[in-house]
C-alpha cells in the first residue's frame, strides 16, 4: 500500500521480500553486464536533479557507460523556470531563490509558501522576516498577483487578483516603473524594458505596481521577485531580468575564495560577481584563516591542492572557529576517492575543475541548502 511505513525499506524481488546482501550482489551483477556493453540496453529514469554531487555521479556514468539512456520523469519539475533560466544563462543554469534577508517579496502567480519548487526552505527563511519582539523590529512585506487565492495570497500584505494572463502585464508594468527610478539593468539587457510592449492596468492595480515599484527601490538588493510556474517562460525570463535590475542577484552573499592559481582566482572572482555576490581572496590557507577572524562570509570556496596547508585540513581548521561555515571545494585532480575525502573533510559539497557559472551557482545552492537544513533540524 502507497501509505505503508514499509514500503521503502526493504527489497523485493518480484513480491517476496529480498535481503539486502542479495540485492547488492544482483545488481553488481547487473551493472557488470551493461558495463561490457558500454550501457547499451540500460535506462535510468530520475526526478529533477540539483545535488552538483548528483549531477557528478551521472556524468561519471555517462563517461563509464556513454551508451547509457537518462531520463527525467518528475511532475514537480518546474520547467518552465528552468527554460527561463537556461535562457539567459545558458546550458544547464537554474535559478534559485533565498528569503532570509529579504525586505520585500513580490509573488508573481507563485504559490512559494504552498507547494512549489523548495517551498518548505522558502516558507522557513521568509518566516524569520516576519518575527517581531519590539515596536522598531522590521518585518518584511509580501506583495502577490493571482488569479485565484493562495495559500502565499492569504499571508500577503498587499494583494491583488488578476488572471492568469494579465501576470506578465502586471512583470512589464513593473519593470517600466523601475525603469523610471533609475534602475541599473544588466549590460547584455541594456533598452530591452523600453521595447516591451505598453500595458493597460485598471487604477487599482496600476496604484499596485506602482506602490511595489517604490518599496522595491527603496530596498535595493534585499529584495525578490518569484514568479509562479504556471506563467509562461517570458514571464519567468522578466523576473529574472528585475532581480538583476535590483541588484537580489545573490544579494548579501560574500563568499571567501581560496585559490593560489591567480588567473583561476580571476576567473572564479568574476563568476561570483556575476551571481550578485561578493568575495574575497587569500592564495593560502593562512591568508584565508586570517580573513576569517577579520570578517563575515556566507561560505567558503577553496581549492583542494593548496600549497603548504591543502583545503582539506583549512576546512577542518576553519570549522574550528565557524562551525555553521559551509564550505565547498574545487579540484582539478582525478583521484577516485576525492568526494569521499571532501566529505569527511566536512565540506559541503565539491565539483571538478574547471567549472562554469551554472555549476558554480548549483554547488553554492546546494551547500548553503545543505547548512540551512543542518541549522533547521538542529534547532538553531
Amino acid at each position: 500500500e502507497i501509505y505503508d511505513p514499509d514500503r521503502t525499506r526493504l527489497p523485493l524481488h518480484g513480491e517476496e521480500i529480498a535481503d539486502w546482501t542479495a540485492t547488492k550482489d544482483a545488481m553488481g551483477q547487473l551493472v557488470e553486464g551493461f558495463v561490457a556493453k558500454g550501457g547499451k540496453g540500460l535506462a535510468l529514469v530520475l526526478p529533477q536533479v540539483l545535488s552538483p554531487t548528483q549531477r557528478y555521479q551521472l556524468q561519471q556514468l555517462k563517461e563509464r557507460l556513454p551508451q547509457v539512456q537518462l531520463f527525467v520523469d518528475d511532475p514537480t519539475m518546474p520547467a518552465n523556470a528552468i527554460a527561463a533560466a537556461e535562457m539567459v544563462g545558458g546550458a544547464g543554469a537554474r535559478s534559485f531563490h533565498a528569503l532570509g534577508d529579504a525586505a520585500v517579496v513580490f509573488a508573481a502567480d507563485s504559490d512559494f509558501l504552498g507547494g512549489e519548487t523548495d517551498h518548505v526552505r522558502l516558507t522557513r527563511e521568509w518566516a524569520k522576516t516576519r518575527r517581531v519582539q519590539r515596536t522598531t523590529d522590521p518585518m518584511s512585506r509580501l506583495y502577490v498577483v493571482e488569479p485565484h487565492l493562495s495559500g502565499t495570497g492569504v499571508m500577503a500584505d498587499h494583494r491583488v487578483r488578476v488572471k492568469s494572463s494579465q501576470v506578465g502585464d502586471v512583470m512589464i508594468a513593473l519593470a517600466k516603473a523601475l525603469d523610471g527610478q533609475g534602475t541599473t539593468w544588466p549590460n547584455t539587457a541594456q533598452g530591452v524594458v523600453a521595447q516591451l510592449p505598453a500595458v493597460s492596468l485598471d487604477e487599482g492595480t496600476q496604484a499596485f505596481v506602482t506602490a511595489m515599484a517604490r518599496d522595491l527601490a527603496a530596498n535595493r538588493g534585499k529584495g525578490a521577485v518569484l514568479v509562479g510556474e504556471r506563467q509562461p517562460v517570458w514571464v519567468h525570463a522578466l523576473g529574472s531580468l528585475i532581480n538583476a535590475g535590483l541588484g537580489n542577484n545573490g544579494a548579501g552573499q560574500r563568499w571567501l575564495l581560496v585559490e593560489d592559481d591567480v588567473e583561476a582566482a580571476d576567473a572564479l572572482t568574476e563568476m561570483i560577481a556575476h551571481l550578485g555576490a561578493t568575495s574575497a581572496h587569500a592564495s593560502h590557507a593562512l591568508q584565508a584563516l586570517s580573513l576569517l577572524a577579520q570578517e563575515s562570509f556566507t561560505g567558503m570556496l577553496v581549492d583542494i591542492d593548496l600549497p603548504g596547508i591543502d583545503g582539506f585540513e583549512l576546512t577542518r581548521m576553519a570549522a574550528g572557529v565557524h562551525p555553521d561555515l559551509p564550505c565547498v571545494a574545487l579540484s582539478a585532480n582525478a583521484a577516485s576517492d576525492l568526494g569521499q575525502r571532501c566529505s569527511d573533510a566536512g565540506m559541503r559539497g565539491w565539483a571538478r575543475k574547471p567549472i562554469d557559472l551554472a555549476g558554480l551557482s548549483a554547488l553554492f545552492k546546494g551547500a548553503l541548502d545543505e547548512a540551512a537544513g543542518l541549522a533547521g533540524r538542529s534547532g538553531r
